[in-house]
């Protein structure tokens, strides 16, 4: 098995590329161990697995293509993530934007 597709998940800035990017066996596996892929079963007091991934690649296709898919607003999974985490970054003091109207704001 190629260790590319074993890449953990990674987020990387370089060349002024931001990259995400995750090996399809990890997502698998990752996938695998939601909480939404294991309920508690009340039945059998136990944790009860609901899906296992047989063709990783074709996984990692059709979840690409959920991230990709866009609504009517034209808005993705993906761009509400990029979305968020900009917010995050700026809620947490991110030093590389200024308030407009602000005192750094010269």
């Amino acid at each position: 098995m190629n260790g590319h597709h074993e890449k953990p998940l990674s987020v990387d800035v370089e060349n002024r590329v931001l990259t995400i990017s995750i090996g399809i066996e990890t997502l698998a596996f990752a996938f695998e161990q939601t909480e939404e892929n294991n309920p508690f079963d009340g039945g059998t007091n136990d944790f009860k697995k609901l899906y296992r991934v047989t063709k990783k690649q074709e996984f990692a296709d059709d979840v690409r293509r959920a991230l990709c898919d866009e609504r009517e607003d034209g808005s993705t999974i993906l761009t509400n993530l990029l979305d968020k985490a900009c917010w995050n970054a700026v809620e947490d003091g991110c030093m590389g934007v200024v308030e407009i109207g602000s005192e750094d704001d010269k």
